[in-house]
């Protein structure tokens, strides 16, 4: 009965590699065989040079989250089952445990770092406070930094109250007495505002808007209804009005992104008397002479372009 040399495993008389750290059996006698790398080592070695390799191959972007982990791992078991002169490559083994070891201390640092500090476009987040929004009067505001006590702040919507009477938007030039309001829409993270949300024209009352009503979304729902699609529900009998309304976005000179609106293509406003006024909606734009990033050309939001002289 044998014994492996290396992790002390009981050993049959037909083994000719150890079932445990996988180191070969030499028989007894013997001492002119070729010692060969232990694949642990190996293993830990190419796992942790992955990491490098992911960010050279964006495809394999995903292996920046696993290659330290599996890195480490295979290159401790490997180091620690190379105590043998039938095994060689805890050099790689060692090298694996460096390499591991760092990349994790890195991907640590570069959580933290981007976890509270972000870099979009040309601001500078804080994310702790990234996504707060508050309601002052009919606009929502977003702020960046640390709320109204300074920093800068977007505008995600404006609320319109059913009035078309109330059909001017004059964007904010600011939310308290420190924060500037210098974009508006809800842009995601990126190097451009254009890669997020519109800023939107919403019309939420639930007393006017009939399209917010149980009538109009039962009978949208039902496939064989027919009738003029923009008026579903509407009892029969009632009084319904044609309009237009035309909603003027005015910019001030402190915005530096919009991402351009979204807003209903029709309006179903109920009104006191009963009646449905159907209103088709168009939007134009006002840009303040000092605003540096946008002009407006009949109502047209048109973005200014770098001085090539400059």
């Amino acid at each position: 009965m044998a014994w492996c040399k290396n992790c002390g495993r009981q050993l049959s008389d037909r083994d000719t590699v150890c079932g445990t750290c996988f180191t070969p059996v030499v028989p007894d006698g013997v001492t002119n065989v070729a010692p060969n790398y232990n694949v642990f080592c190996i293993i830990g070695f190419t796992a942790s040079l992955m990491f490098f390799l992911s960010f050279l191959i964006p495809p394999l972007i995903f292996l920046s989250i696993l290659s330290p982990g599996i890195g480490l791992a295979f290159s401790i078991a490997g180091t620690a089952t190379c105590r043998n002169p039938y095994k060689k490559g805890q050099i790689f083994g060692i090298l694996g445990i460096v390499f591991a070891g760092l990349e994790i201390f890195l991907s640590v640092i570069v959580f933290f770092w981007a976890l509270f500090t972000i870099k979009v476009g040309p601001h500078r987040i804080d994310m702790k406070y990234m996504g707060k929004t508050e309601q002052i009067g009919p606009f929502e505001i977003m702020y960046e930094n640390e709320g109204a006590s300074k920093g800068d702040a977007t505008v995600l919507s404006w609320r319109w109250s059913g009035d078309p009477g109330d059909n001017v938007i004059e964007i904010p030039e600011n939310a308290g007495k420190n924060t500037n309001i210098n974009s508006a829409g809800n842009w995601e993270i990126g190097e451009t505002p254009t890669s997020g949300e519109a800023f939107l024209i919403v019309f939420d009352d639930p007393d006017r808007n009939f399209k917010l009503s149980s009538e109009f979304k039962d009978a949208n729902n039902n496939v064989s209804f027919i009738a003029d699609p923009y008026l579903y529900g509407v009892p029969e009998g009632t009084e319904v009005k044609t309009e237009e309304i035309t909603f003027t976005i005015r910019i001030g000179k402190n915005i530096e992104f919009f991402t351009g609106y979204k807003v209903d293509t029709f309006f179903l406003v109920r009104n006191e008397d009963g009646s449905i006024t159907y209103y088709k909606t168009n939007v134009v734009y006002e840009v303040s002479p000092d605003n540096p990033s946008y002009y407006s050309s009949d109502g047209k939001l048109l973005e200014k372009k770098p001085d090539a002289s400059s």
